[in-house]
């Protein structure tokens, strides 16, 4: 009986240290937030897919995400559909058109000559890095006729501030485990939980970092990552000097004497 009413107590306790601490969870969460909304709502892309033809089916391989600035070649093929018989790129029997939009669906990059590379199979298309200046989501459409058939390919692809596409679901996996450790540790008084906490801040830091969160820009990424890295810094000072002074569920850690 007197165990539960001690439990009681230091549950009554914990809850109440917990409201003195809202203020900085209530700043986390609305930061933290606020970055998971711009994630989400920053691209409002322009999505083709799909192919067409009349005498003439393109093939071409799908395009890794391309990093912020960097020049970036399209491969395409294209063959007769009746016969499979492929279309030489050296013989320019066939007319081709590349058309590049942005994230927001704006036509910016058109060329008609596409250049052929060493190989004679392949229609070759170089974009300037100067075309991918923004993050986001964007399309292309390639175009090829014939004097007497057509066809055409569409499908988009993601420019991100890194070149990786790891996405902005696992960076919400680590940021959540991050909070629900702090969260336990801080609760159950529980100091190795807050050093394990401090160290998946700290990963979300570094994740941020190397991959970037969503189509942030590099400036909101570099201040994601130096804020979570900080958080887990102090968590880990906090929980080790905590610790030092007696441990995690000695009588004088986190508790009344």
């Amino acid at each position: 009986m007197n165990n539960l009413i001690e439990h009681k107590r230091y549950m009554k306790k914990r809850f109440k240290e917990i409201k003195d601490w809202k203020g900085v969870l209530l700043m986390l969460f609305i930061f933290f937030g606020a970055i998971a909304f711009i994630g989400f709502t920053s691209a409002a892309p322009t999505k083709f897919s799909g192919t067409s033809t009349m005498g003439i089916d393109i093939e071409h391989p799908i395009a890794d995400p391309i990093k912020v600035g960097e020049m970036h070649k399209f491969h395409f093929h294209i063959f007769n559909s009746s016969t499979g018989i492929p279309i030489k790129a050296d013989k320019r029997t066939a007319n081709c058109t590349f058309h590049l939009y942005n994230s927001t669906g704006s036509h910016i990059f058109k060329v008609n000559d596409v250049v052929s590379s060493d190989d004679i199979y392949d229609y070759e298309q170089i974009i300037l890095g100067g075309n991918f200046t923004n993050p986001g989501q964007y399309s292309y459409v390639f175009q090829c006729n014939t004097s007497s058939s057509g066809g055409y390919y569409t499908n988009y692809f993601q420019v991100t501030p890194t070149g990786d596409d790891r996405g902005f679901g696992l960076f919400l996996v680590l940021l959540g485990c991050a909070l629900l450790f702090f969260l336990g540790g801080y609760i159950l008084d529980q100091d190795w939980l807050v050093f394990l906490s401090g160290i998946l801040w700290i990963t979300v830091g570094i994740y941020t970092m190397i991959y970037g969160v969503g189509d942030l820009t590099d400036l909101y990424t570099r201040s994601i990552a130096g804020v979570t890295i900080a958080i887990g810094l102090v968590f880990i000072v906090a929980a080790i000097f905590n610790i030092s002074k007696g441990g995690s569920n000695s009588d004088d850690s986190f508790s009344e004497e």
